[in-house]
């Protein structure tokens, strides 16, 4: 048998062998098959703070947003600058509450009179967006805050 004639059956019985023992592939893997499961069901209620951010910033569901934005309003009326943060963001980016950028320039300006560096950030970053008469409001609305917290030190 001449040289050349070699060569093809070479690459045959090559190819051969690797198909029947060393190119097995796998089957791609599959997603396991969606729960039916709604989202009332889905949502993790938080139990901390902590758990409220992070559950807010990884939601797994839509209704994750709504339960976080819960925990930051309650511990925001508890004083708390970075709850404070968290509600104005949430109403900032109309996540798990309603859209209001008046709303968060006021959670934010709050919480900036706490010495929050991320509201001061915040507040700067967005002061533009307002006329005078809506800068008036937020600080009369942070004053009357202020106010509040100082008559009612219990509440905190």
């Amino acid at each position: 048998m001449p040289k050349t004639a070699l060569i093809p059956l070479l690459v045959t019985l090559c190819l051969s062998l690797l198909l029947a023992f060393g190119c097995k592939r796998e089957a791609p893997k599959m997603p396991p098959p969606a729960e039916t499961e709604s989202p009332q069901e889905a949502s993790t209620i938080p139990s901390s703070l902590e758990e409220a951010i992070y559950l807010y910033e990884n939601p797994s569901s839509p209704r994750d947003a709504e339960e976080s934005v819960k925990v930051f309003s309650a511990q925001a009326y508890s004083n708390d600058p970075e709850a404070q943060y968290y509600l104005g963001l949430a109403r900032h980016e109309g996540k798990g509450a309603g859209k209001s950028d008046l709303e968060a320039y006021v959670w934010w300006t709050i919480a900036a009179r706490q010495y929050h560096l991320r509201s001061m950030d915040r507040i700067e970053n967005i002061k533009d967006l307002f006329s005078e008469e809506d800068l008036a409001e937020i600080k009369n609305r942070a004053n009357d805050w202020e106010e509040k917290i100082r008559n009612t030190p219990e509440a905190i």
